[in-house]
């Protein structure tokens, strides 16, 4: 059974995303509750341009260049994406791809877990990401 996202720290932050996992405007909702309006905009634009892309990061980088390049920084920054890079892929945002770190959130938060995996071109390990992001 999948369990819905749900972050919570001592300092009183909480997050948590619907039971059933909609678009990004009602996770953007869900998320408004425990976020400035702005922060909650922002994470809701990131996710937006990813599903643009199909969440297809090209060339790859590190998390934390993607974060720096898509103003994702305060509480969805350290409360949120950089926790989830460091849970799903156990690496540090610093050193982790984004290409990974993309598919990660289309399985997860976006439902498309299905979808993706029979549009996917080539599957893509985090070990041959990450060697990439080494020799560039």
């Amino acid at each position: 059974m999948r369990m819905p996202l749900e972050l919570r720290y001592a300092d009183g932050f909480h997050l948590r995303a619907p039971r059933c996992l909609p678009d990004q405007s009602r996770i953007g909702a869900s998320w408004r509750k425990r976020l400035s309006f702005a922060e909650a905009t922002s994470t809701v634009r990131f996710m937006a341009s990813l599903r643009l892309r199909n969440f297809r990061i090209e060339p790859d980088r590190t998390v934390a260049k993607l974060l720096d390049q898509q103003g994702q920084a305060g509480a969805p920054r350290s409360h949120l994406w950089e926790p989830l890079c460091v849970s799903a892929l156990n690496t540090p945002v610093a050193f982790a791809s984004a290409q990974v770190f993309a598919n990660v959130l289309r399985d997860g938060l976006t439902g498309s877990r299905d979808r993706a995996i029979s549009s996917s071109r080539a599957p893509i390990s985090a070990k041959s990401s990450l060697s990439r992001l080494q020799n560039t």
